[in-house]
């Protein structure tokens, strides 16, 4: 990994910052893609420190905007000619119903449609230079997607929409790894393990007691980050694709959540809003 560039979103706090620091201290050129400036500046000084390694870079943009992941991601081809690995990392929860700038509920813009705008605009130097990996965190908490209530047309509950984005991304990396099968980069995604950070901060009610309760059983961002680092680095991972781990082991999502249909309904869904398909990268 010594000098090739690696890209991990939400790369300023919780998995991220923890991947972040291994994968600096590998010598690797690391690219943090960050919403917050003044926070990802902070944390880049951090991982520069604990991994002895300066070529730590910052880029800025909203993942929940696509006009603020499609600039930013022209600006990384701009900046970086080749990327080795593409950690699709960053995840958030709002216990309130926000739609974007796109008309979008935020939690699947963020967590979902901007990583898929952003792996497209990449892919095509990802594989220029293969070979290459792609991991998209995932999470035990997914769901059926009701494509009928993506927005919350019918009624918006915080648990479910985040259940959405985490289903979209385990059908994302089965789709896309597909497709990528004639190729040399490969796309698997990850349970993470329920981990203690910010994404529970909103959090409010019983679900917040519950969450106090259970607060002691949640591992670190860093034992999380030492469970999916194989994934990044192991040749032992290196020719697996379309499948989603947790533990370290392959599992299968929960029932109904990845069929042919859904597969096809997201990915037509996705094409339609961003206009981005993977034939035309």
């Amino acid at each position: 990994m010594i000098g090739r560039t690696v890209l991990i979103t939400g790369a300023s706090s919780g998995v991220g910052k923890a991947l972040a620091v291994r994968v600096a201290a590998k010598k690797a050129k690391l690219i943090m893609f960050c919403r917050d400036e003044i926070k990802a500046e902070k944390a880049r000084k951090e991982i520069v420190s604990k991994s002895r390694n300066e070529d730590v870079h910052v880029v800025i943009a909203d993942l929940s905007s696509i006009k603020s992941v499609r600039e930013a991601a022209d600006n990384i081809r701009k900046r970086f000619p080749e990327l080795y690995l593409l950690v699709n990392n960053a995840g958030a929860s709002y216990t309130k119903k926000i739609i974007t700038e796109d008309g979008l509920e935020k939690t699947f813009a963020g967590n979902y449609l901007g990583h898929y705008i952003l792996t497209h605009t990449l892919l095509d130097i990802m594989i220029k230079h293969e070979p290459g990996r792609i991991v998209n965190v995932a999470s035990q908490a997914h769901m059926k997607i009701d494509f009928g209530n993506l927005n919350g047309e019918k009624k918006y509950n915080y648990f479910n929409a985040y259940k959405y984005s985490k289903a979209a991304n385990i059908l994302f990396t089965f789709d896309l790894a597909e497709k990528l099968r004639n190729t040399q980069v490969t796309v698997n995604s990850v349970h993470p393990g329920v981990v203690r950070t910010s994404i529970y901060d909103g959090i409010r009610g019983l679900s917040k007691l519950a969450i106090k309760t259970m607060w002691p059983f949640f591992i670190s961002p860093e034992k999380s980050a030492d469970m999916i680092m194989p994934l990044l680095v192991s040749d032992s991972f290196r020719n697996i694709s379309g499948k989603y781990f947790v533990k370290g082991k392959t599992a299968s999502p929960k029932p109904g959540v990845d069929n042919k249909s859904d597969r096809e309904k997201l990915r037509q869904l996705s094409e339609k809003l961003t206009g981005i398909k993977y034939e035309n990268t």
